[in-house]
């Protein structure tokens, strides 16, 4: 999901990443002969700071190459990423890049774009039929928590536990973010998921862990299909005055602020399975370049890496790519 994710996803202005549907982030010079070619990138969750800082390298390197990028801001709104993406159809653009919410709402517009020479690119999850993909492991994403989860909750030596699942479930196709750990946390016989609710960004995230914490005020492990939801819980934990020590809070995708809040010794958040965002976002401009000369089938898939407040040096390279 959520890559995801995520959700899979704190709200921030795409101003700096590109232009809303049917604009230019940039006019950037073309490189070789005839008619400037045309990349276009949507997000379907595009505030979440992840989506962000991918559009931002992935404009960055299609300037590099001479393209024009285009980018959306749906927000989550299916409808909205429908209507921009129609538009690139109808301006004719040369390769569209997608992260839908549904697969199956995008079939139709893909056969649209495909026909008309449009190469469809699907980010995050495959799609049948599609020239290519830029993915990344939602499974290899949910094993990496389940494992850290897994290992806090041995060292609990069988004091009870109650845990918290933030999921996206709209978002199908990442599901194992949420999936795995709850699998891991289940096979502690002192351990058990008390709730799992939808939540994709910090304020929801926030709102969510208080209502759970009123029905389970022992709630005290929270694991979220992406890093914006899991700040949420975070805020929730310190305003219930729930000691840092026993706590176990672990997000996904390697937001910045959650890679920010690994450097702290003994805080909150325990652990992110992060992604490369800046190796991220220039995949999705080489992919959909190479797909334009004419490669078929192109895949580029990243894997997530564990980051924890044991690695200090990771965390500061997986922080490095955010600036």
């Amino acid at each position: 999901m959520a890559i995801l994710c995520a959700a899979v996803l704190a709200p921030l202005v795409l101003a700096a990443c590109g232009s809303s549907s049917g604009g230019s982030s940039s006019a950037t010079s073309s490189s070789g002969e005839g008619k400037q070619k045309t990349i276009a990138f949507s997000h379907a969750a595009s505030e979440a700071p992840i989506a962000v800082a991918v559009t931002a390298a992935a404009k960055e390197q299609a300037q590099k190459l001479g393209y024009r990028f285009l980018s959306d801001d749906p927000r989550g709104d299916t409808a909205t990423q429908i209507k921009d993406i129609e538009n690139w159809i109808t301006q004719g653009v040369d390769a569209i890049v997608v992260f839908p919410f549904d697969p199956s709402t995008m079939v139709a517009l893909q056969k649209r774009a495909q026909d008309k020479g449009i190469k469809w690119i699907t980010y995050s999850a495959k799609m049948p039929g599609a020239d290519g993909a830029v993915l990344f492991s939602h499974e290899d994403s949910g094993k990496i928590i389940a494992g850290a989860v897994s290992d806090w909750i041995a060292k609990q030596n069988g004091k009870p536990v109650e845990a918290l699942l933030l999921t996206a479930s709209a978002l199908t196709s990442v599901a194992p973010r949420w999936e795995l750990p709850k699998a891991a946390i289940e096979k502690f016989p002192n351990a058990k998921v008390v709730a799992s609710q939808d939540a994709l960004d910090e304020a929801t995230g926030l709102k969510v862990t208080e209502s759970v914490l009123q029905a389970h005020p022992k709630l005290r492990v929270v694991v979220s299909m992406n890093d914006d939801s899991a700040l949420g819980a975070m805020k929730a934990f310190e305003n219930a005055g729930i000691p840092a020590d026993e706590a176990f809070i672990a997000g996904q995708d390697g937001n910045i602020r959650a890679l920010e809040e690994l450097q702290k010794k003994g805080g909150y958040y325990k652990a992110t399975a992060a992604l490369h965002v800046k190796t991220l976002g220039h995949d999705i401009t080489n992919i959909a370049d190479r797909s334009i000369k004419g490669e078929s089938n192109v895949e580029i898939e990243q894997k997530p890496v564990l980051a924890t407040p044991d690695d200090p040096q990771g965390n500061d390279k997986l922080l490095g790519e955010w600036k």
